[in-house]
């Protein structure tokens, strides 16, 4: 029988050497509409999650949530890790993957990135959801920024909007309305977690710019490298569950279905009108 991997211990990262930022200059997540300092739990660089996931960097934050990667000390390999502002809890994100992580063998379910684990911390105003996903790159609105006119190419567009209607195949055999669809929810897959390595290392040698203030300190997220593995479809927090017929407001102005703006019940066909709108040529996301 092959003996369990040793448990790694946390590793030490740089208290110093970093930029510190103005603290009256607003950055990161204290930029958004309404940002409240005490809704946001002050994760640092370094804390070890659920005595498990060591956070190694800074990927991103959002209105209801900052993410983090994350080393695991168990079984050795990376993590993203996603912590909720206070008091929310994102049932349907949960409740949708625990749905759908029952569901048959499918080659789309591969394509859709899933809670693995969830846990809840104390925080110093209040309790955080905290979920547990696979590491994967850039979403496809940041993709863009690397192309020529900020145009996915043909060739990349194509097999992208292939991939993700398998994904999101496998998701209306299981009755699940995605009413997400954007390029901002589609992400790159990895294929090499040596990506994931080169950036806690970077972490180490050349800390990130943060800025330290009333007890807290506001990372900046450090960029995603480019990476060529298959698109990844994510975020359910909006999706619905059921056999029936929906109706109420769902999805992005742009890529709103018809019935939809017209108040009208709707169903997973709304996710299709989302796909031919990101692959239409009157898009200004696609070519």
């Amino acid at each position: 029988m092959t003996s369990a991997a040793p448990f790694l211990p946390p590793r030490k990262f740089p208290t110093t050497g970093f930029v510190k930022i103005d603290p009256v200059e607003k950055i990161e997540e204290e930029s958004l509409p309404f940002y409240d300092a005490e809704k946001y739990y002050p994760a640092r660089i370094g804390e070890v999650f659920a005595s498990r996931y060591q956070v190694v960097s800074k990927l991103g934050y959002g209105m209801s949530s900052t993410a983090w990667l994350c080393r695991d000390l168990r079984d050795h390999g990376y993590n993203t890790l996603k912590i909720c502002i206070r008091d929310q809890r994102p049932d349907q994100e949960i409740a949708v993957s625990d749905h759908l992580d029952k569901a048959s063998d499918h080659f789309g379910k591969g394509l859709v990135r899933l809670v693995l684990e969830q846990f809840n911390i104390p925080g110093p105003s209040g309790t955080h959801t905290c979920l547990i996903y696979q590491p994967l790159g850039m979403n496809f609105t940041e993709l863009q920024q690397f192309c020529s006119d900020s145009k996915l190419p043909d060739d990349l567009l194509q097999r992208s909007v292939q991939l993700t209607l398998i994904s999101l195949a496998f998701l209306h055999e299981n009755d699940v309305v995605h009413t997400d669809i954007s390029t901002n929810n589609i992400l790159q897959g990895v294929q090499d977690s040596e990506v994931f390595r080169q950036i806690e290392e970077d972490e180490v040698s050349r800390p990130i710019a943060r800025k330290i203030t009333d007890g807290r300190e506001i990372y900046f997220s450090r960029p995603l490298p480019l990476s060529g593995g298959l698109p990844v479809l994510s975020d359910f927090g909006e999706a619905r569950i059921g056999k029936s017929k929906h109706r109420g407001d769902i999805m992005p102005g742009i890529y709103r279905a018809p019935e939809v703006i017209l108040d009208m019940e709707w169903d997973e066909k709304v996710d299709i009108w989302s796909m031919g709108v990101m692959a239409s040529s009157n898009s200004p996301y696609c070519p």
